[in-house]
Formats: structure tokens, sequence, C-alpha cells
């Protein structure tokens, strides 16, 4: 088997869904291949679907997020994580030596973090996913072939408005969770 972390900490959450593994365990030999982590993630198709559908039939155009927030927090919690709200704070944002310029206000907007604590004691790695539950507004609805905020399967594809930006981001990030903590052994060896 391959050395992996063990009880390795992650987030999940941001302005919208955020995975990030925390310091503080241990290095323990596991046998858990990548095959073994792809079989556990994919399993949970259906619950991303469900996730997705949520989320497209949720209007969370530029500033009505929150609706989008409540969905995400309570996926956090729904795969054993304790999300926590993160208040934006423009002057805090636009200080950063890194931050693009926004004119938009985000009074009363919050970014929704959870993490997944470690279990073990000793180093660790840590990894940050992150998305956004905004869409742009379905400018012209009229020439829409479908109401741009209905999920509809299209074969292969589910389509609405946000579907690709980035909301099948955010319920790939909760299924790979709940696949990683729902299989035996694969909680403590990712």
């Amino acid at each position: 088997g391959k050395s992996r972390q063990r009880g390795e900490s992650a987030t999940v959450g941001g302005n919208a869904g955020t995975l990030a593994r925390m310091p503080g365990t241990e290095q323990v030999p596991v046998s858990v291949s990548d095959v073994d982590i792809a079989a556990a993630v994919a399993r949970e198709a259906e619950g991303m679907e469900e996730l997705l559908c949520r989320l497209v039939e949720t209007p969370t155009t530029l500033g009505n997020e929150e609706p989008g927030q409540r969905i995400m927090a309570e996926a956090c919690a729904g795969v054993g994580l304790e999300p926590v709200d993160v208040p934006m704070e423009a002057e805090v944002l636009r200080a950063h030596p890194l931050a693009a310029p926004f004119t938009w206000s985000v009074e009363a907007k919050r970014n929704v973090v959870a993490t997944w604590h470690a279990v073990g004691e000793g180093g660790g790695r840590s990894l940050v996913l992150n998305g956004h539950v905004d869409v742009v507004p379905p400018a012209a609805e009229s020439l829409w072939t479908r109401a741009p905020f209905s999920a509809t399967r299209d074969g292969e594809w589910l389509v609405g408005l946000g579907s690709g930006d980035m909301k099948g981001g955010l319920a790939a990030i909760v299924g790979a969770v709940r696949g990683l903590v729902g299989h035996d052994g694969l909680d403590h060896a990712v």
C-alpha cells in the first residue's frame, strides 16, 4: 500500500464551496487505490445530481446569493462537516495585494466554510476547493430554449443556468467529501 496522511482536515465552503486539508496528522500505511477512491465518489453521482438540480433551480444572481449559500451550508452539514459563516468585508477584500477590483456591495454577504477536522497527531497537507454560487443574469430569456433556472437532463448533460459555472463544481466537491467520508478507510486515507 501507499503511505498517506491519516485523519487530515479538510474545509468545504467558500463563496459557496471550499475544501481544505489542514495539518495535524500522522503518516500511516494505507492500501487504498485511486480506483477505490474514484469508485467511492462515483457512487455519490445521484446525490451530486440532486444537489446540482437544487442549486440550478435557485436563482442566485449577483445580489441574491443567500439562497444558494443556505443550500451549501446545508449540504456541508449533510456530509458531517460544521459550516461556519465568514462575513465579507469590502475594505479587507480590497486591501489584499492580490485583490481583484469589484464595485458591487458585499454588505450582509457571507462565505460558507466547513472544515474536515484532523483525527491524528503530526504533520499533514492542505487542499482548498473553492467555488461561487452567483450566476450571470439570464439576459434575453425569450431566446432560451428552456427556462434558465430549470435543471433539465439532456442525455449525459444537466442543462440550466450555472450548471457548468460553477454549481456543478460545488456539487462535485460535496459529493467527493460524501464519498470519502462514507467509505470505510477512505476518510482517513486521503
